[in-house]
């Protein structure tokens, strides 16, 4: 676990800190950034410092070779180990991009690492080269790999010195840069001195990354030719270095240096215009992020008013939580806490359990997780604040970070996320919006699965009791506002919503119900003996002291059942221990009347779940219908539905787009129930007659589906469109480009990969590279580009993944 198995402190150190260590970081081309290899005492000291990274540690890194770390990190989130942080920490880069006058490398480079840290390496987008630009469509990024070394092993660096320069004029040209997107500016950059025939690299870090564009005097330059070299780093106001700008000017003769001299003055008065680009990029990226939270928070906040009303499963909320933190899989856990027993020999366990489960967080993580150190802790106490559990194998790569819920009585829950570490991706507003949504409690809902309902009539005062109640229809909600109205207006210390668990045994067995709902003065527990009886005989129970069910110290207990669908789901109570008290004549009816709006609420709940559930295996048995005609096709509905939902969560699609691509999966092919076997199976090629038959199977599925009136139109066009192409010539209505509706074009590209890796009558399957080689062929005709590019990102993923699970399974 997160703590456990710290390396034993040696003569003179701290007994709470990490042994002096150090551990080899991996910056992905994406921005992640992991721990590429250590020990497990290493990887655990590592994992304490990676909050401390920032962006501008890894640029500063980067430029110079050395950065500097503190024991600063985001406040209120625990993370492993951070209590025993050495107070500084040095990152070291063995290729820094700027080496003046034939300086070495201030890191050290650990054994067994050489030529990890090249200049070329170092770059995190592809190099643009003005005479032959790259090929944007497939860029060959490297990954970039850094040292971490622990507590510092340098003194600290002084502030850089500006160069003693006198005032140079900017050319006109330099200012037009500030009004071009930054890739374009620093192409502009570079085309600037390559008109001059000067080479020229320029590195430039936008708050996300480090971009770098060269020309193809710079290219030249670095082929062996002698050249007057010049370079210098860009700094922001703070005297943080943010980039680099390096210039290589042919020498007219062997110790010529004056031919470049009167040149030299041009390029470094770009300085303060790329110092002005980079802040500009950095806002912008600031203001995209923002914009982007404030979005997601709002999505967030749109699907917890929809669960809060059943409108939207506890997926929705989940998965739109996912999306604000960038996580690549989420699960939502729930604890039931055990009840205080008067003997520790029959007090049950805390159980957990995982509702929902999204994104890449697999079975055997979320095993390992419910039987971890996580149930304890959510089963503990009432504490909000998240924290982060350093996992297996996968800690080196992914945090597992855990989002506590609000309670509902012996019912704790919390949303857990597998979060790739993102440098650059921390935001204020992100993190305020997830920690209120953790709290709203609409989840609780969701929490306690199916609820109940029915009841009695009422009395004047029932006007205020409904009035109390608003306009939610929660069940939780509606009995703890209920509960409450009651109990400070007739005077009872305690109020408790129960619910039926499970049903011991045939009929009239023992009822197991679980408290979800205290209010009022004192926490008073319901007698095991009355409930039992309410729950088994249906009717109100009012008891009043002496009385030999009532228990001292209790003097008086009003129990209502709840009924749905013919059964005690449920129990309201109210209680007190006063001396001589007794429920007013109207309460009885007040408590019927609120067990009769819990009730109902619960049953629409159930009914609306039931139907969802009903409705998806619907469409599921729909799309498989196909394939007991075809054995060659079996399996694949279940396969592209799978992949698409990927692809889906890789492009960031929120969850009605997820939907409605999940049934678009489910029923693409359902219009070739209409095509008749000769066609549908045939091995040869088709004739045109049969070409044109088997290409109404889209429209014959729309038609179909479209006299289902609650299939939504989205999925419809999945089941028109995903046949047509990128050039315009597909089928049926040969769309063109961006005028395919997108989840169409996404479906295609899983569908085509499908097909070509599948075996047919017509053809053997093909290997994956195989089936990526033709599908890069038919980019840019068939295959929208981009949504194919991203494609290769997930195959990539799930290649990487399968890797350390086989790794894993060796190393164990």
């Amino acid at each position: 676990m997160a703590d456990s198995g710290v390396g034993q402190p040696t003569r003179g150190e701290v007994a709470w800190q990490f042994a002096p260590g150090k551990a080899r970081l991996c910056l992905h081309p994406d921005g992640q950034l992991s721990v590429e290899s250590a020990s497990p005492d290493k990887l655990r000291a590592a994992l304490a410092w990676l909050p401390c990274i920032r962006e501008r540690h890894l640029t500063a890194a980067r430029l110079t070779g050395h950065a500097r770390l503190s024991g600063a990190a985001p406040a209120g989130v625990r993370w492993p180990g951070q209590q025993r942080r050495t107070a500084t920490a040095d990152l070291y880069f063995s290729g820094p991009i700027q080496q003046r006058f034939g300086q070495q490398p201030s890191g050290e480079q650990p054994s067994g690492e050489a030529g990890l840290g090249s200049a070329e390496a170092s770059v995190n987008t592809a190099s643009i080269n003005t005479a032959a630009p790259r090929d944007k469509r497939h860029p060959r990024m490297q990954p970039v790999y850094l040292t971490l070394r622990w507590p510092s092993a340098q003194a600290a660096m002084p502030p850089p010195k500006a160069l003693a320069a006198s005032p140079v004029a900017t050319p006109a040209p330099m200012l037009g840069w500030l009004a071009l997107p930054l890739p374009d500016a620093l192409a502009a950059v570079v085309a600037f001195w390559q008109a001059q025939g000067t080479g020229a690299q320029v590195h430039l870090s936008d708050g996300v990354m480090l971009h770098t564009a060269r020309n193809a005097a710079y290219e030249a330059a670095l082929d062996g030719s002698e050249a007057h070299h010049f370079s210098e780093l860009i700094y922001a106001p703070d005297g943080t270095p943010i980039g680099c700008l390096s210039v290589r000017n042919p020498l007219a003769a062997a110790g010529t240096k004056t031919a470049v001299s009167s040149a030299e003055p041009e390029p470094w008065a770009a300085l303060p215009v790329l110092a002005l680009l980079a802040a500009q990029a950095r806002a912008q990226c600031q203001a995209e992020r923002r914009d982007r939270a404030a979005h997601l928070s709002s999505v967030l906040h749109r699907d917890l008013l929809a669960l809060a009303t059943h409108d939207a499963p506890p997926d929705a909320p989940l998965h739109s939580a996912m999306r604000l933190v960038g996580a690549r899989g989420a699960a939502l856990i729930t604890v039931q806490r055990a009840e205080p027993s008067s003997t520790p020999d029959s007090q049950r366990p805390a159980q957990a359990f995982c509702p929902v489960q999204l994104g890449t967080l697999s079975p055997a993580n979320l095993d390992g997780l419910i039987g971890s150190v996580l149930v304890r802790r959510l089963a503990a106490g009432h504490d909000p604040t998240p924290f982060v559990l350093a996992f297996g194998r996968s800690a080196a790569r992914q945090a597992t970070l855990v989002v506590p819920l609000r309670a509902a009585g012996p019912l704790a829950g919390a949303w857990v996320f597998q979060c790739p570490y993102w440098p650059s991706h921390p935001n204020p507003d992100a993190w305020k919006a997830l920690l209120e949504a953790a709290q709203h409690p609409a989840h609780l809902q969701s929490l306690l699965g199916d609820l109940p309902g029915s009841g009695s009539d009422g009395h004047l005062t029932a006007l205020s009791l409904l009035r109390s109640l608003g306009e939610t229809d929660i069940p939780y909600t509606l009995a703890q506002r209920g509960l409450t109205h009651l109990t400070s207006r007739t005077g009872a210390q305690s109020g408790t919503y129960l619910t039926v668990q499970t049903t011991r045994g045939s009929e009239g067995g023992a009822a197991d119900l679980t408290s979800i709902v205290q209010v009022g003065q004192e926490q008073l527990t319901v007698p095991q003996g009355m409930l039992q009886s309410v729950a088994s005989g249906g009717e109100q129970l009012l008891l009043s002291a002496p009385h030999p069910m009532l228990p001292l110290p209790l003097t008086s207990a009003l129990l209502t059942p709840i009924f749905s669908s013919g059964r005690t789901t449920g129990v309201l109570a109210l209680l007190d221990t006063r001396e001589g008290a007794s429920p007013a004549p109207e309460t009885p009816g007040l408590l019927a009347l609120l067990a009769q709006r819990v009730g109902s609420a619960a049953e629409r709940y159930v009914a609306l779940r039931t139907l969802a559930h009903t409705r998806e295996q619907a469409f599921r048995v729909l799309g498989t219908v196909l394939e007991y005609r075809s054995y060659e096709t079996k399996g694949h509905t279940d396969r592209v539905t799978e992949l698409a939902l990927k692809l889906g969560l890789y492009l960031d699609l929120d969850f009605s787009q997820l939907t409605h691509l999940r049934w678009g999966a489910y029923l693409h092919d359902l219009g070739k129930i209409a095509i008749p076997d000769a066609v549908l199976l045939k091995t040869g090629p088709l004739t045109v007659r049969e070409r044109e038959l088997m290409h109404q199977h889209v429209t014959i599925g729309e038609q179909m589906l479209r006299e289902q009136e609650f299939v939504p139109p989205e999925v419809l066009s999945v089941v028109r469109h995903h046949h047509e192409r990128w050039d315009g010539h597909g089928y049926p209505d040969g769309l063109a480009q961006h005028n395919i509706p997108m989840l169409a074009r996404l479906f295609a590209v899983v569908d085509v990969y499908d097909a070509l890796t599948s075996e047919r009558p017509y053809k053997k399957s093909w290997t994956q590279n195989d089936a990526l080689f033709e599908m890069r062929r038919m980019a840019g005709t068939h295959l929208d580009p981009d949504i194919l590019e991203q494609f290769e990102g997930v195959l990539r993923s799930l290649d990487d993944g399968s890797a350390r699970a086989d790794s894993a399974e060796l190393d164990s």
